[in-house]
């Protein structure tokens, strides 16, 4: 490679490096404890790595994290909804109706009573 790439890849790789620094991403926690007013999140495949906080200003902090949780939360579960029911939308259900089909001695069809079907996991 020419030498003037490799100095733009060098000053991109070391500008990446710079905000992996800056910023921490905690997705599962491992652990959660709180030892001398400060409470420890461990976090990473092995609960490797530690994040620390004091307590006394996480609690000042809560009102407005539990508040942004909770509409985060509402606008994602309300995302997941409505995406399931687009996908019940799309299904073709006649291709279910053999299974609800009761043929009798008589060759008459009746359709069984779904709202007796156990649907027991």
């Amino acid at each position: 490679m020419k030498k003037a790439i490799l100095k733009n890849k060098i000053l991109h790789l070391e500008n990446d490096l710079a905000n992996a620094r800056m910023n921490t991403y905690v997705g599962n926690t491992t652990d959660l404890y709180v030892v001398s007013g400060e409470l420890y999140i461990q976090y990473g495949d092995n609960g490797e790595k530690t994040v620390v906080m004091c307590t006394e200003q996480l609690f000042k902090d809560l009102p407005f994290i539990i508040n942004q949780v909770i509409k985060d939360n509402a606008k994602m579960q309300k995302m997941h909804l409505n995406n399931i029911v687009t996908e019940l939308k799309e299904i073709d259900y006649s291709i279910l109706m053999d299974d609800f089909i009761d043929e009798d001695e008589d060759d008459d069809v009746e359709l069984y009573d779904t709202a007796s079907i156990n649907h027991t996991l």
